[in-house]
């Protein structure tokens, strides 16, 4: 996949990953099995890693939800492709 497409793959590939999943970096991962589950921490480790992506210039919205220990989000994310809507 390219252009849109492929950062839309990339970016849902690294937002599902779980905290303490991976072996060679146990502490990098969705902090959703920690024992403190705040929203805000969530959201801030998602938009930390939508930012960090080469390919990504700007979040222009942003919309989460966690309901009990379900947790979605929706966001617009302007790319250097172009926009992209994407929600986990």
């Amino acid at each position: 996949a390219t252009g849109t497409e492929g950062v839309e793959n990339s970016l849902r590939q690294r937002l599902s990953v779980l905290k303490h999943e991976l072996w060679y970096d146990y502490n990098n991962g969705m902090p959703l099995t920690d024992k403190v589950r705040k929203k805000a921490i969530v959201d801030a480790y998602v938009i930390q890693t939508v930012l960090k992506h080469p390919d990504v210039i700007e979040i222009e919205g942003f919309e989460s939800e966690q309901v009990v220990h379900q947790y979605s989000c929706y966001m617009i994310v302007n790319t250097i492709y172009g926009k992209i809507e994407l929600g986990i």
